[in-house]
């Protein structure tokens, strides 16, 4: 297969959402002569959502060295930011302030940073959410669904307003926020936007959900997600999240066995390459086993569970 075919079959396979497929094609084409950035950029998408991160991290790189050396600053930032917005993801705080601190420097080789600049304003938003300053937070994520409708950029308007959303529940006001969240998923079910802006938001909405004790919304969002899920099979990224939620319901509804199935899928999801279900799928455990008269408690069986496969808590 010539280099050019196989560009050509990771594309197709990466607009089908056959991640596996789209990964395997890409990676025979960059043997054989390399790829393009905007392909590189695309092969890190489809090696990260199938759990193969660290292999993901180091093609976006690669990506973003290669816009840097053909002079398309934008393309460079946006690998950066999302570089940085992925490490942070798994806890890699000071590489990930790197990343977006190359960011920042980028943007100011351009008259007009274009729809990335609003990205770079999460970070801080994120700190300032989840620090306490719900004000501050909506603020910068304001100005970010301000700098996505300057560009039309569908995937920087629905995290903006997921951000929105997030910070609107935390002032108290839960019916605004919530209706924010809501018109976020629009685009997400619409297809009208990019695999991971989509998964973050499908498992960000459902756990806001959870916590504003909207448990019928929540149940109507999991089974949007459980969807999204099943229609890319090979996808790791986002799918033991899904499974997570899918226990918590579960049990809630008193379906134990159900519970105990999904909690399991999540456990091995999350070794797999989605690290954001760990704690969901050891937690839900946790809870049915106290439900069914278990004398250890959810928190100590999880921090034990945790402990012994080498995970700090």
């Amino acid at each position: 297969m010539s280099t050019e075919t196989g560009i050509d079959e990771g594309r197709s396979a990466f607009r089908e959402h056959r991640w596996t497929d789209a990964s395997r094609s890409y990676a025979d084409a960059d043997r054989r002569g390399g790829l393009p950035a905007a392909d590189l950029e695309r092969l890190a998408t489809a090696e990260i959502l199938t759990g193969n991160t660290v292999a993901g991290l180091e093609t976006l790189t690669r990506a973003h060295e290669e816009y840097l050396m053909v002079g398309d600053i934008t393309g460079a930032m946006r690998c950066a930011v999302w570089l940085g917005m992925h490490l942070l993801n798994l806890g890699e705080t000071a590489r990930s302030a790197g990343w977006f601190a190359r960011g920042r420097t980028l943007v100011d080789e351009l008259d007009e940073p274009g729809p990335v600049a609003g990205l770079l304003l999460f970070p801080a938003a994120l700190g300032k959410l989840y620090g306490g300053d719900a004000a501050g937070a909506l603020q910068l994520f304001t100005e970010a669904g301000s700098v996505a409708r300057k560009f039309q950029d569908r995937d920087l308007a629905a995290l903006a307003l997921l951000g929105t959303g997030q910070a609107t529940l935390m002032l108290g006001r839960a019916e605004e926020g919530l209706g924010m969240f809501d018109e976020a998923m629009v685009a997400v079910t619409a297809g009208e936007l990019s695999p991971v802006p989509s998964g973050i938001i499908y498992c960000a909405v459902i756990g806001n959900c959870h916590l504003a004790f909207d448990l019928e919304r929540a149940l109507q969002w999991t089974v949007a997600l459980d969807r999204w899920c099943r229609d890319r099979p090979d996808m790791v990224a986002f799918s033991g999240q899904c499974q997570s939620h899918r226990a918590e319901l579960f049990r809630l509804h008193g379906a134990w066995a159900e519970a105990l199935t999904a909690a399991a899928a999540a456990q091995g999801l999350a070794a797999r390459g989605d690290p954001q279900a760990l704690f969901g799928g050891f937690y839900q455990q946790g809870e049915v086993e106290r439900l069914a008269g278990k004398r250890l408690r959810p928190v100590e069986w999880c921090s034990s569970r945790l402990l012994s496969i080498g995970f700090p808590t």
